[in-house]
Parts: C-alpha cells; sequence; structure tokens
C-alpha cells in the first residue's frame, strides 16, 4: 500500500535529516513499512520535493490519505496520493 507525498518547494526539506522526520509524521495514522525519499541527478543526489511511503495496511495507507493530505511538515504543506507504479 505504496503513497506518493511531494512537498510544495523545489526541495525536499528533510534531505538532510534522511526519511526520518517523514516516517514520524505518516507514523501518526498508522505503522509504516518504508519511506524512500525520491532522487535525480547523475548520482542520484538532487531530491525531487516527493516521496513514497509505504504502509502494512490498507487502511493506514488511506488514513494517510485523509488525514495527512495538507498537511505541513517542517513548515511545508505536503500533497499526498495514491502511488501506482
Amino acid at each position: 500500500y505504496e503513497l506518493s507525498l511531494g512537498l510544495v518547494g523545489s526541495e525536499m526539506c528533510i534531505r538532510d535529516r534522511g526519511d526520518y522526520l517523514l516516517r514520524e509524521h505518516c507514523s501518526s495514522v498508522g505503522e509504516v513499512a518504508s519511506v524512500e525519499l525520491l532522487m535525480r541527478g547523475y548520482n542520484g543526489t538532487v531530491p525531487t520535493g516527493s516521496a513514497v511511503v509505504q504502509y502494512y495496511s490498507a487502511s493506514a495507507a488511506s488514513s494517510a490519505i485523509k488525514d495527512l493530505n495538507g498537511t505541513e511538515l517542517d513548515g511545508r504543506r505536503l500533497y499526498v496520493r495514491a502511488y501506482f507504479t
């Protein structure tokens, strides 16, 4: 059950702290299985401003879309939606 999260702004504000801050924020609605900060560039070091968060349950993922969309994280607004690959 994966979600795509985007932050308003050109860079993800939590890049220096890894995924810890995002994981903590997202775990308020359910147990997080994984967090991947999406990167680009030649060696993958430029943040895209997006992340993929995976939950252990569909109900937690649904809650995240409903409850976390529009919330702020480290001063930036989150946009949360289902992630389809």
